[in-house]
């Protein structure tokens, strides 16, 4: 996998940007993920406060190589204002392997934001780590989150029980994979 140092360019599209998060976007992710669907199709913690979310970007900026994945912010291109978290975890080098995660606040939500979102992941997990799979998990009932996953170019491969435990209860996972020669026809088949 590439390598590029410890520096992370900014992703955007003209419309959402990725970036690194700032000590001041703490509070604001404490408030956002208070909404219950965050918690409840995501790992992000029940209550979680401004300074754990402060706490966690600190820890995050020790993910200096991009071979370990990143947590982004996103963000409006125009106006910079957060629309949710994202980013790339549990990346397997050795497999060139990784997978995506993310979740908009409430506000942002049904435009598109999620979908440009996992797009720029995954184009710069396939160029800039040189990854060659790229894999995305939703719960079951998440159906919002699976559009997305398709829309996204993503396939679906199936379900995976018990796959983990999301606040202590093991889940049923749905996993989507891309490759970087999929593209968003050829995720509407599942395999």
């Amino acid at each position: 996998m590439a390598r590029t140092g410890d520096t992370f360019t900014p992703l955007s599209d003209g419309v959402i940007t990725l970036r690194e998060f700032v000590d001041d976007d703490a509070t604001w992710l404490a408030e956002a993920s208070a909404d219950p669907e965050i918690p409840r199709f995501t790992m992000v913690p029940i209550g979680i406060t401004a300074a754990e979310y402060l706490d966690w970007i600190q820890r995050g900026r020790e993910i200096t190589d991009p071979g370990r994945g990143r947590r982004l912010l996103i963000a409006d291109a125009k106006t910079g204002a957060p629309l949710g978290s994202a980013g790339i975890g549990e990346v397997r080098p050795e497999v060139q392997t990784a997978e995506v995660f993310y979740w908009v606040a409430a506000p942002a939500r049904r435009r598109g934001v999620a979908t440009r979102t996992v797009r720029l992941l995954a184009q710069w997990s396939f160029t800039v780590l040189g990854l060659a799979r790229l894999e995305l998990f939703t719960q079951v009932d998440n159906v919002a989150s699976q559009a997305v996953a398709t829309s996204a170019g993503f396939v679906r491969e199936g379900i995976l029980r018990s796959l983990r435990p999301v606040h202590g209860v093991r889940t049923d996972l749905v996993l989507f994979s891309q490759l970087p020669t999929d593209t968003p026809a050829t995720a509407t088949r599942t395999r």
